[in-house]
């Protein structure tokens, strides 16, 4: 070992395990059970129901309340770890998936930060699936904002059955149940599963609590190899796989279980896979969704087919194609 990876490697355990680490360990504690800090994680279980079940009672234990519900009412925007979810979903509506279902999608968030980028067409059927409470607000939200003729709101698990394109964004952690045992008990798999900020250990599989400010909230964290393989064993091919760089998970305590990048991935049904290599074998195929579609827009700020910079407009907060401003 060279003599700077071991200072890395001193400093590190320092800050961990030295005077200051376990001072600011306390604190963090301390914040957690009085609910004062969002997107904080205590403990590692085995179990999604052992995980609620140590939350402190200082807060609800779901995102099924009105302070929850309301949390992204202004954040609307396309994150820079959005890029690869936003190619795959771009694919999907240019070779006439229609129907996506939205698992956690909260108001409609990826709905509106897509599209600036994405020529919708007027059959696009998305449906957001998510708590009770939250579900009531995206539809308040949709009829506001004119779009609930196409943004329409579940809280049955059940009705993402028959989607075309399933898609999870930071949602898959706070279901009791995994994304394979979900697919499992569908009559009609999605052709299309484009997944993105989901913590993914590279070794562990383990539950945990998360404090979202307004609530507490059991979260699974997959292991990468064995979550691959199990969604493949339903039927599908992994297309891509990314890491969302720059969004952690810290577990207070536990450093060996905190996750240093979320990630994403993208799956199709086999036979989707594999009559898509095919077409584009023969020269048949639809072009790159990369060169041809607003994802390339929102991937180099440059403007769409119709010669409006909107991508650049909505990693600035500038106003976007309602007026109202995306950030």
């Amino acid at each position: 070992m060279s003599i700077v990876k071991r200072l890395v490697k001193s400093q590190r355990w320092i800050s961990q395990h030295g005077p200051m680490g376990h001072a600011r360990t306390a604190y963090l504690k301390h914040q957690f059970v009085h609910a004062r800090a969002a997107h904080l994680f205590r403990g590692v279980f085995d179990s999604f129901e052992k995980a609620v079940a140590s939350a402190p009672d200082t807060a609800p234990t779901s995102y099924d309340n009105t302070a929850s519900a309301q949390l992204y009412l202004e954040r609307l925007q396309l994150d820079d770890y959005d890029h690869p979810a936003l190619f795959w979903m771009a694919d999907a509506v240019y070779r006439g998936l229609t129907r996506v279902a939205d698992i956690g999608g909260a108001v409609g968030i990826k709905y509106f930060a897509f599209q600036p980028f994405i020529d919708y067409p007027e059959n696009l059927r998305w449906l957001v699936i998510d708590m009770p409470a939250v579900a009531a607000e995206g539809r308040r939200f949709a009829t506001v904002r004119g779009v609930d003729g196409q943004l329409q709101f579940s809280d049955q698990l059940a009705d993402a059955d028959g989607c075309e394109v399933l898609y999870a964004s930071g949602a898959l952690q706070y279901l009791d149940r995994s994304l394979p045992d979900i697919l499992a008990g569908f009559e009609t798999k999605p052709r299309r599963i484009i997944i993105n900020t989901t913590p993914i250990h590279d070794r562990h599989a383990f539950f945990t609590l998360n404090s979202i400010g307004t609530a507490y909230c059991g979260y699974r964290v997959e292991a990468r190899e064995p979550f691959i393989e199990a969604v493949q064993a339903q039927g599908y091919v992994l297309r891509d796989q990314w890491r969302n760089l720059g969004k952690r998970m810290p577990i207070i305590g536990k450093p060996e279980y905190s996750v240093e990048h979320y990630s994403g991935f993208c799956f199709d049904l086999k036979a989707d896979a594999d009559r898509n290599l095919q077409a584009g074998a023969d020269g048949n195929g639809p072009p790159d969704a990369g060169r041809n579609s607003k994802a390339n827009a929102g991937r180099d700020g440059l403007p769409d087919a119709n010669g409006s910079p909107k991508a650049q407009a909505a990693r600035n907060g500038s106003p976007g194609a309602d007026g109202e401003s995306a950030g």
